[in-house]
């Protein structure tokens, strides 16, 4: 972090206290740094990846991640971005929560090395028990791609629904897809 904070401000609505890291049975979850960029660049720029974030500009560089990096290490965003790494082992993605509009938004990937090892649904599992530990009554949104199964496998494991679903464009493949749009309910979570 430039900046040290102890809570985030968040215009008309609930302000998500700093948290510096999560910790779960095999993983550290940790507040990301701009040397961060490198990894993420290295990462983001796998079509594999790429293919399930329709907003991620592709190819994607290490400046791509630099400006994503700067408003969320130096703490200027409501939410959290924590990176996902084992203990002593390597950084394999990210796990954000952060404010849009008025809505808390569930963001997450992994390195296609570490998939089918259920880092994924560990990772997002220990921050969206944290987001609703600090906010019981919030709503959670996310969304994924219709052909994105272990994706939205995470979703439905966490007791989120789906809303909707809409077509959006996905950079990295150049043509539309179905995003499916699902929620959590705070006082529907039951923590896992």
């Amino acid at each position: 972090m430039i900046a040290p904070k102890i809570f985030q401000e968040c215009r008309g609505g609930f302000a998500l206290p700093w948290l510096p890291s999560l910790e779960t049975e095999r993983l550290v979850l940790r507040q990301p740094r701009l040397d961060d960029a490198s990894m993420m660049a290295e990462h983001l720029n796998r079509f594999q990846v790429a293919r399930m974030l329709p907003s991620l500009p592709f190819p994607y560089d290490r400046q791509d991640a630099l400006e994503w990096l700067l408003p969320r290490a130096s703490g200027v965003l409501s939410g959290w971005t924590l990176i996902v790494g084992r203990a002593g082992g390597p950084d394999m993605g990210v796990v954000s929560i952060e404010r849009m509009g008025e809505d808390w938004v569930l963001g997450y990937w992994l390195a296609p090395q570490f998939w089918g090892e259920r880092y994924g649904r560990e990772s997002v599992e220990a921050v969206v028990s944290a987001f609703f530990a600090q906010a019981p009554e919030e709503t959670l949104f996310a969304s994924v791609l219709s052909d994105n199964p272990a994706s939205f496998r995470i979703l439905a494991g966490l007791g989120f629904r789906v809303t909707g679903c809409r077509e959006v464009f996905c950079q990295a493949r150049g043509e539309m897809k179905t995003l499916i749009e699902t929620r959590l309910d705070g006082g529907h979570y039951e923590g896992r």
